[in-house]
C-alpha cells in the first residue's frame, strides 16, 4: 500500500518538474542567444573604437573571444537574476525586504561571475597580455572589477523582468476581463432566450384553452402541433443561433396553430430564397414578431388577416421581414417598443451584434405593419451543419 501511495504521489510531481526543467532550460538557451549577439556587437564596437582613438588593428575575431568569455557567463547567470526578481515582488512584499534581496543578489551574481572568469579562462594582463596565474588576489581584483561594471548589467535585468512582468500580468487581466464578459454575454443571451419560451409557450396554451370548449376536436390538433413545436424547440434549446430554414420551419409549425385558431381568416406566406436558408440567425428570432403580427395585426380584423414573412441577402447582411395587414401602430407607441417580444429580441440582437444589427418598425402605406431586422449574413459550418442533421 505504501509503494501504490508513493507512485501516485511521484508519478503527480514528475510532470512539474520536467516542466520546471524545460522552462529553465529555454530561458537559458534565451539568455545565451541574446548576450551571444551583444558579444558580436560589443567585438566590432570594440575594434572601431581601438582604430578610431589609438590607430591600432584590432582582430574582431580576438575582442570576440574576449566577449564571448565575459558573456558567456552573464548568459548563464542571467535566468538567476530574473528567478531573484521574481522571487523579490515588490508589489507582494516590503520594498525594503525586497531591496535587500537584490543587494545580497547582486553581490552574489558579482561573486559568482568572477569566481567562474578566474576558475574558467586565463586571465591576460592588459600591458603585457602575460598570463596571471590564479590565485585568491586575483579573483579578489576581478571581483572589484565586475563590482562596477555589473551594475549596469544586473539592474538593467531587473528592471526589464519588473516591465515583462507588469505586461504578461497586464495581458493576463485582459483576457481573463475578455473570457468574463463572453460569459455574462452568453448568461444575459442564456437569460433572455429564457424569458422567451414561458412566454410563448403561456400565449399558445391560452389559445388553446379558448378551443377546448368550443371545438375539442380543433384543441386535440392544437395541441398536437404545439408538442411538435416544443420538441423543435427543445432540439435547439442550448443554441444561440441556428440556420434560417431551421427557424423558418419553427414560424411554420407556430403558424400552423394559429391557422387552426383563425381557420379562413388567415392566410400566411414565405418567401425565402434559397440562398439565404443556410444563414444564422438567432433561435426564436421570428416567432415574437409573426406573434405580435397575428395578436396586434390578425385578431383587429374581422376576415383576411394575412402575415407574410420574407428574407433577403443584400451586401453582406440579412434583411428579413414580418408584415402584416392590420391597424398598424399608432404614433404614441414609441415605435412599438413596449412588447416583451420586441424587447426581448431588441437585446439579443444587440448582445449578439452589437451595433451591427437594426431591428425597425413601420406602418405600410397600404395599411398594416412591417417589421424588418437587418444582421451579419454568415452561415453556418460544415460540421454544425452535419450535427444539426
Amino acid at each position: 500500500m505504501n509503494l501504490l501511495i508513493s507512485n501516485a504521489n511521484g508519478t503527480g510531481r514528475e510532470p512539474t518538474r520536467w516542466k520546471t526543467v524545460a522552462k529553465w532550460l529555454k530561458l537559458e538557451a534565451i539568455s545565451f542567444l541574446v548576450w551571444g549577439l551583444l558579444s558580436i556587437g560589443y567585438a566590432f564596437q570594440q575594434a572601431h573604437m581601438d582604430w578610431v582613438l589609438q590607430h591600432r588593428h584590432t582582430s574582431v575575431y580576438q575582442m570576440l573571444i574576449i566577449g564571448l568569455k565575459n558573456y558567456e557567463i552573464i548568459a548563464f547567470l542571467t535566468p538567476f537574476v530574473i528567478w531573484i526578481t521574481g522571487k523579490a515582488d515588490f508589489r507582494r512584499t516590503r520594498v525594503l525586504s525586497s531591496a535587500l534581496i537584490h543587494v545580497c543578489g547582486f553581490f552574489c551574481f558579482v561573486a559568482v561571475q568572477s569566481s567562474l572568469r578566474v576558475g574558467l579562462f586565463a586571465v591576460h594582463d592588459p600591458t603585457t597580455f602575460a598570463v596571471i596565474p590564479r590565485s585568491f588576489s586575483l579573483m579578489e581584483s576581478m571581483f572589484w572589477f565586475f563590482l562596477n561594471d555589473d551594475v549596469f548589467i544586473y539592474f538593467p535585468i531587473v528592471g526589464m523582468t519588473i516591465g515583462y512582468q507588469y505586461h504578461r500580468q497586464s495581458q493576463d487581466r485582459e483576457l481573463a476581463e475578455s473570457k468574463l464578459q463572453a460569459q455574462l454575454a452568453r448568461a444575459q443571451l442564456q437569460i433572455l432566450k429564457m424569458q422567451l419560451h414561458p412566454h410563448f409557450l403561456f400565449n399558445t396554451l391560452h389559445a388553446i384553452s379558448t378551443l377546448v370548449g368550443k371545438d375539442p376536436k380543433q384543441a386535440k390538433k392544437m395541441i398536437a402541433l404545439l408538442s411538435d413545436l416544443l420538441r423543435m424547440a427543445i432540439d435547439y434549446g442550448s443554441t444561440q443561433e441556428v440556420p434560417l430554414k431551421e427557424e423558418v420551419e419553427f414560424v411554420a409549425k407556430y403558424l400552423e396553430i394559429e391557422n387552426v385558431r383563425f381557420q379562413e381568416n388567415l392566410t400566411t406566406s414565405f418567401e425565402i430564397p434559397p440562398d439565404t436558408l443556410s444563414a444564422l440567425v438567432p433561435n426564436l428570432l421570428l416567432q415574437p414578431l409573426v406573434e405580435n403580427a397575428v395578436k396586434h395585426g390578425v385578431c383587429a380584423l374581422a376576415r383576411g388577416g394575412r402575415v407574410e414573412v420574407s428574407a433577403e441577402h443584400r451586401g453582406g447582411q440579412l434583411v428579413l421581414r414580418v408584415r402584416d395587414n392590420g391597424p398598424g401602430i399608432p404614433a404614441t407607441a414609441r415605435n412599438g417598443s413596449n412588447g416583451l417580444g420586441l424587447k426581448i429580441t431588441r437585446a439579443r440582437l444587440e448582445q449578439l451584434y452589437g451595433s451591427n444589427q437594426s431591428l425597425r418598425l413601420e406602418n405600410l402605406s397600404s395599411g398594416g405593419l412591417s417589421v424588418s431586422i437587418q444582421i451579419p449574413f454568415r452561415t453556418a459550418s460544415p460540421e454544425l451543419e452535419e450535427a444539426q442533421a
